[in-house]
């Protein structure tokens, strides 16, 4: 395994615990905020905490030039945020992440990442299919429809959200692709239970194409693999 593979590994791991950690501390911020404050030494903890996090930063900067003195900052400049899609604006009200986790489920059992990754970064997927095309039109969600074809503000919130949501993903990912295909009956139970368990309640799952949904499931771990390894930052060895 070379360096950008592993390097790829660590970013996903940290991306997953950054969500996990985010969702628990939303769910339930007195239990976290009790379990911090009764660990033991808690100012050493702090300390040693702060300065790995400071390692890790410079590490990011040197790889544009931190000079690491008072000459003039090398670093780039802060790059302005993208801009909304066409028809969205800042007063429309947050999608609901959770059911954009269960309708990119739902894209992925239909062999679809690829084309909403290409929608969602390009507002088009280069082709007329007719799968994705339902997709987008009627296995919506109701909370995640709007007015129009564009689906501006679903396009902003995924544009957003979609990489670290899908690195979140990634261990429903590696069970649904380690499904055993030699009892073909039973693939459908186990599936829709694992996909049941992570999607909101009141997700709609299709009847059939459970046993082909396994490979469609191996090809979505391959693309995100190589999305992984073009968005790994390149560090220096400590």
């Amino acid at each position: 395994m070379g360096d950008a593979e592993l390097r790829a590994i660590c970013r996903q791991n940290v991306a997953r615990a950054r969500a996990r950690l985010r969702a628990t501390l939303a769910a339930r911020p007195e239990a976290v905020l009790s379990a911090l404050l009764g660990l033991d030494a808690l100012h050493a903890r702090t300390q040693d905490a702060a300065g790995r996090y400071a390692y890790a930063w410079v590490n990011r900067e040197l790889t544009f030039g931190l000079s690491m003195g008072h000459a003039p900052r090398v670093t780039p400049r802060c790059v302005a945020p993208d801009p909304l899609p066409e028809g969205a604006t800042d007063a429309d009200p947050a999608m609901s992440i959770d059911e954009a986790k269960g309708w990119v489920l739902l894209v992925i059992f239909r062999g679809r990442l690829g084309h909403l990754w290409r929608w969602v970064y390009d507002g088009t997927t280069g082709d007329r299919d007719s799968v994705w095309g339902a997709l987008l039109k009627s296995e919506l969600p109701p909370s995640l429809r709007e007015p129009g074809l564009h689906r501006p503000r679903l396009r902003q919130t995924l544009r957003a959200e979609l990489p670290e949501l899908l690195w979140e993903l990634e261990p429903v990912l590696n069970t649904w692709a380690n499904q055993d295909l030699s009892e073909p009956r039973r693939v459908k139970a186990r599936v829709l239970k694992l996909l049941q368990s992570t999607a909101p309640a009141g997700q709609r799952w299709p009847a059939r194409g459970y046993v082909e949904s396994v490979q469609h499931v191996i090809d979505a771990r391959r693309q995100l693999q190589r999305w992984s390894r073009h968005l790994a930052p390149v560090l220096p060895s400590p």
